[in-house]
């Protein structure tokens, strides 16, 4: 995630007069940006549980920083896997076998307790991922007097303002397909 600090010193801001418009555009282009990429833009511990029979567990969130445990529901009691058994696919997501198999089948077999998101010291968000955010309120900025309405805060996408082509193209990398 970006900060107010680093919007400021891209934009050669060097007054506070705008900081709670820019504070409001970060947030809502961070959030515009985890919708459109998938990502986790902020540190996140999730419980999840995924049905079995297949070769990969697409975790819903990434990218993923640390796979906490691993465990087998199909019994009475948990039984939770070594982490010599399972490897992860930290920026797509996918949690698999070391031994190549597959997952045992059963509907919510697996539960998978782990840490997804940029938390800036295990996972360092990348620069093209700053530079996107970075661009688009840049030109919420330029256009911040030309406004066709406010929202909270005074940040409002509009049809001006939505998501520049090419803030898509530096995002297109990060997307789920």
């Amino acid at each position: 995630m970006i900060s107010l600090a680093q919007v400021k010193s891209y934009l050669g801001v060097e007054h506070s007069d705008d900081d709670q418009m820019l504070s409001d555009a970060i947030d809502l282009v961070a959030r515009a940006v985890s919708d459109y990429t998938g990502l986790k833009l902020e540190s996140e511990s999730l419980i999840e549980f995924y049905d079995g029979g297949v070769l990969n567990l697409v975790l819903s969130a990434r990218p993923v920083a640390t796979v906490t445990e691993v465990a087998d529901m199909a019994g009475d009691t948990p039984s939770i896997l070594d982490s010599s058994e399972y490897d992860i696919s930290e920026g797509a997501g996918l949690l698999f076998r070391l031994d190549g198999g597959r997952w045992s089948d059963g509907r919510k077999r697996w539960r998978v307790t782990y840490s997804a998101g940029f938390d800036e010291v295990t996972l360092v968000t990348p620069a093209s991922l700053s530079l996107a955010m970075l661009t688009w309120i840049a030109d919420i900025y330029a256009s911040r007097h030309d406004a066709l309405g406010e929202s909270a805060g005074g940040v409002q996408l509009t049809r001006k303002s939505g998501m520049p082509e090419r803030v898509k193209s530096l995002l297109s990398r990060y997307r789920r397909i």
